[in-house]
Parts: structure tokens; sequence; C-alpha cells
């Protein structure tokens, strides 16, 4: 869709948030895409998503768990026969093994599985396309504690998100927390397959600085780039939970700030990397205009 497109179709008509990179059919097709590359296999004959996950194991430096039934991510607490701690370790940027006391006890497993069930619920309801998408490119989501830290992504482990929740997250927050990361891993496999950045990330963090949308302080490109989707998803997501508007129209200004300075550095993108663009630029256009009437 061009960034001309009509805002009823990024806000009403689709099931998912964002834009076309995040919608479950794109994720299937990218997923594809790396299998193909990764097999050789040609169009037609590419397995299910069981065989995107066992080649991001074979292509990615650290390797997630994740199963065939149900079809959707795994949860991980650590005590699994198949748990792979130097994940986690890197999902945490840490240098070193795991902090100490960094598992949860059984009673909090047993309410983060009942939050992250009830936050599936949530997305669902107001995004189910999302959390088609979330089942078809995360494996795993594992849990551990880390001080200051409370969770996230990363572009060479894509398929496992690491959470660690506090005891203060309500169901929105866990609710809020899927549909971000989800974010992340659907732009970062875009990126691998499509690209979205035409520059390295050396460059990006050197001579494409950005004000962050989430942070509110300049970062890489690339950084900003998925700060600024990220922001737009929450209050896309926000908006369609009839959560209260001054839970989320804050964003407006420094988004709005974000995306300028995107679109003045353009040449850090693709030409595919300037479509998302276009289409977030839109996306947030369509949901202040609505607001205003």
């Amino acid at each position: 869709m061009s960034a001309g497109g009509s805002a009823a179709h990024l806000l009403a008509e689709r099931t998912h948030l964002g834009v076309d990179a995040l919608s479950p059919e794109r994720v299937q097709s990218n997923a594809e895409l790396v299998v193909q590359y990764a097999e050789g296999t040609a169009d037609g004959q590419v397995r299910p998503r069981v065989a995107l996950f066992e080649n991001l194991n074979r292509l990615q430096p650290y390797a997630f768990r994740y199963a065939e039934r149900p079809a959707r991510p795994v949860l991980s607490f650590g005590d699994e026969a198949d748990f792979r701690p130097e994940t986690l370790s890197h999902l945490m940027l840490l240098d070193g093994p795991l902090p100490e006391g960094w598992q949860y006890t059984p009673a909090e497993r047993v309410h983060h599985r009942d939050a992250i069930a009830e936050a599936r619920a949530i997305v669902g309801k107001f995004a189910p396309g999302t959390v088609e998408g979330l089942d078809l490119l995360v494996g795993e989501i594992v849990f551990g504690q880390c001080p200051d830290k409370s969770g996230g992504s990363l572009s060479d482990v894509i398929g496992v998100i690491w959470l660690g929740p506090k005891t203060r997250w309500t169901s929105a927050r866990y609710a809020e927390t899927l549909a971000h990361e989800y974010t992340h891993h659907a732009l970062f496999l875009e990126d691998m397959t499509r690209g979205i950045f035409s520059r390295t990330v050396p460059e990006m963090d050197s001579v494409g600085l950005v004000h962050s949308a989430l942070l509110q302080r300049p970062r890489g490109y690339d950084k900003s780039f998925h700060s600024a989707l990220v922001s737009a998803v929450m209050m896309q997501l926000a908006d369609r939970m009839d959560a209260p508007p001054s839970s989320y129209r804050g964003l407006v200004g420094a988004l709005s700030r974000t995306l300028d300075e995107l679109s003045e550095r353009s040449s850090f993108l693709t030409d595919n990397g300037k479509e998302v663009l276009a289409q977030m630029r839109q996306l947030v256009t369509s949901m202040v205009q609505r607001w205003s009437n």
C-alpha cells in the first residue's frame, strides 16, 4: 500500500496493528523467503512455521526453543531440559552468566503463564492478526529477572522474546509488551529478507542519529526507526482498547519529531524502508485526524 492509501484500510479493515510488514501474511511470506534461502527450496515447497525456526537456529548465533503444536510460543523459565542460558544472557546484554536469583518462583511462574494467556486474549480481541503474526514468528518467550531491565528482543536472535515482568505489571502492560516485542521481530525479519536500512549499523549509530520517540534522546537511525513504529503500534492498540486519551496521545509530539527526522535522513533507507516509513506517517496522521473530529 502506498503512503496515499486510505486511513480506513489501515485503521478499520486490518486485523493487525501497524504497517504491512507487521501483517501475518507478510510475516509468512518473509518466513518462506528465509527457508527458501536456507534450504534452496522453490516457491510452493516451503514447510510450516517450524521450518523457519529450524533455519533461524542454524543461521543465527544463538538458538531458541519452539514447539510444533500448539502453534504458539513456548514459555521457558530455566528448568527445561533444552533451555539455553547463553541465549537469555545475550538477550539481557550480559557478558557473563545469568544474574543471581534470575529465576521466578513456582508461584510467580503460574502468574506469568496466566498473564500471558490473558494478554494474548486482549491483543487477540482488538488485533487478532497481530497474535497470528506472533505465533508465526516467535517460537519462545523466555522469562528471567535482571536488575533494572524488564525484557527485550535482538536482531541476531529473531524468534525469541525475553520478558522480565515486575510484580506491578497489569494485564494491559503484558498485552502492550507482546505487541511491542512482536513489532521489533517483524521489522527484524522484514529487514533480513527485503531490506529496510541502506547503511551499516556503525554508520547509523554515528552519523545517523535521530531522536527516539520512546527514550526521547538521540539514538542510531535503525533504533529510532523501531521506536517510531513501536510508538505508533502502542497508540493504535490503546486507541482500539478505548484507553483514556491521556495515556497515549501524549506520544504524538515525540513521535512526530522522530518521523520528521527519519524523513529528513531517508538516505539511510532502502526503497522498501521508505515505504514502511510512509505507511507509519499515514497511520499516525490518520489517528490524529480522527481524534480531532
